[in-house]
C-alpha cells in the first residue's frame, strides 16, 4: 500500500491543482490506514488530520459523486482518530498546519480544471475575478463557457472535445446558481412592498403583489425538479414560502377560516422540515413559522370581531407570545 501510494503521489505532478489535492488527500488517508494498522497511533493520527484537512479546503468545488467519495473518507479518519486519542496521541495542528497550508484554494488561482483552450482559460479567469461584480455581468461570462463547451463537444473532429465536458457541468451548475440568485434577488425586492406580514427584513410600503412572489416560487420549484439530482428540501422550502404567500392572499381577500386552516397545516410542515434542510435555508424557514403563527393571531382576531363586534383582548395579549387563545378550543372559532 505504502509502495503504491508513492507512485500515485509521483504521476500527480503533472495534472492541475484540483487533482493534486484530491490525490493527497487520498494517499494521505492510505498512509493513515497502513500506520493505523500497524498500531503506529501518533503516525496514522498526522496522516488522518493531512487528509481531512485537505477535503476541507476542496470539498465545495467537488462533484456530487466525490464529494460522496471523501465523505466517506472523512467519517472513517474522524472514526480513526478518536481511536488514537484514546490511545493517548496527540498532535500540535499548529506545525501539520503549516505543512499542508499549499494546498488551501487561494482565490484567483488559475481554474481548477483542466483548461483545453486558451479562450476558455481567459474566460473562465475572467469569471473567477468577477465574483464582486453583478448577477448580470457574471452571467454573460459564464453563458459564454456554456456555449463554447456545447460548440466544442458538437464537433467530432476536434480530438479532446471531451476534456470540455467537465467544464461545461460546471458552468451549467454555475448558471444555474445566479439564475436562482437573480429571482430571490427579486422576491427580496417585492417582498419590501408587502406590507407588515411580508418575509423580508424591510417593509416600505403595501403595493406589491403576492402573485408575483408566488410564480417566482413556482419559477424555482420547477427549476429544481427539472434537475438530474434536486434537492428536495430546497423544494420543500421553497414551496412552504410559495403557501405562506397564498395565504396571506386570502387573508387579504378576507377568505379568513380557508386562510386559517392552511397556515395551521403549514406550521406542521415547517416543523418537521426545518431539522433536514441546510443552516442557510433554516433562519428563513424559522422567520416563515413566525410570520405564520403572528398572521393565525391576525386571523382570530379578526374571527372574533366578525362573530361578537368586539375587540378580541385576550387574543391581543396572546399576541406578542404568538400563541393561540384557549376560546379556539372552546368552539368560538368551529366552522366546520
Amino acid at each position: 500500500m505504502k509502495k503504491y501510494c508513492e507512485e500515485f503521489i509521483g504521476l500527480m505532478k503533472g495534472c492541475n491543482k484540483r487533482t493534486q489535492r484530491e490525490i493527497t488527500a487520498y494517499t494521505m488517508y492510505m498512509k493513515g490506514m497502513v500506520a493505523f494498522e500497524d498500531h503506529q497511533y501518533e503516525d496514522a493520527l498526522k496522516y488522518y488530520f493531512k487528509s481531512i484537512t485537505i477535503i476541507g479546503y476542496i470539498d465545495e468545488e467537488m462533484s456530487e459523486e466525490s464529494k460522496i467519495i471523501f465523505r466517506d473518507i472523512v467519517d472513517d479518519a474522524n472514526a480513526k482518530i478518536r481511536v488514537c486519542k484514546d490511545e493517548g496521541k496527540e498532535i500540535k495542528e499548529e506545525e501539520e498546519l503549516k505543512e499542508i497550508e499549499k494546498w488551501k484554494v487561494v482565490d484567483g488561482e488559475a481554474q481548477l480544471f483542466s483548461i483545453p483552450d486558451d479562450l476558455m482559460r481567459d474566460v473562465m479567469k475572467s469569471y473567477r475575478d468577477s465574483k464582486n461584480k453583478g448577477i448580470v455581468e457574471r452571467m454573460n461570462i459564464i453563458q459564454k463557457a456554456v456555449s463554447h463547451c456545447n460548440k466544442m463537444i458538437s464537433n467530432k473532429k476536434i480530438a479532446n472535445r471531451m476534456m470540455y465536458k467537465e467544464l461545461l457541468d460546471y458552468a451549467r451548475e454555475e448558471k444555474y446558481k445566479l439564475i436562482v440568485a437573480e429571482i430571490i434577488e427579486n422576491i427580496n425586492e417585492i417582498e419590501k412592498h408587502l406590507g407588515q406580514f411580508s418575509l423580508g427584513n424591510e417593509h416600505i410600503d403595501s403595493n406589491g403583489k403576492l402573485d408575483i412572489v408566488m410564480t417566482e416560487y413556482s419559477k424555482l420549484i420547477y427549476m429544481e425538479k427539472k434537475k438530474p439530482n434536486p434537492k428536495n428540501w430546497q423544494i420543500s422550502s421553497w414551496q412552504c414560502y410559495k403557501n405562506y404567500y397564498h395565504c396571506l392572499s386570502l387573508f387579504n381577500q378576507n377568505k379568513l377560516k380557508e386562510s386559517y386552516t392552511q397556515l395551521r397545516e403549514l406550521i406542521d410542515t415547517i416543523d418537521e422540515l426545518i431539522p433536514s434542510v441546510e443552516a442557510s435555508e433554516r433562519k428563513r424557514l424559522e422567520v416563515t413559522l413566525n410570520c405564520t403563527h403572528a398572521l393565525v393571531v391576525e386571523i382570530l382576531k379578526n374571527l372574533w370581531k366578525e362573530k361578537t363586534g368586539d375587540k378580541a383582548l385576550m387574543i391581543d395579549a396572546c399576541s406578542q407570545y404568538l400563541e393561540y387563545p384557549s376560546l379556539e378550543k372552546k368552539g368560538w372559532f368551529s366552522w366546520w
